[in-house]
């Protein structure tokens, strides 16, 4: 499936990231603070009893870096 032109997508931040990025990306997409997305995503893996680990290892995975 391609996007149009100008269409932001979602990719795994280079610079300021703790684990793999991927929190930074999503924040920088959606326009929170990286520590929002962060405690969310942590809150969010305590009540799935650690479903959304599970989650963010495959989004890791399948999500690309984004370009220098």
């Amino acid at each position: 499936m391609r996007l149009a032109p100008g269409v932001p997508r979602l990719a795994r931040v280079r610079d300021g990231r703790v684990i793999t990025g991927l929190c930074g990306g999503v924040a920088s997409l959606t326009g929170y603070a990286p520590a929002t997305v962060r405690v969310v995503f942590v809150l969010g893996a305590v009540l799935t009893l650690g479903t959304l680990v599970v989650a963010y290892l495959a989004l890791s995975a399948l999500v690309p870096a984004a370009q220098a």
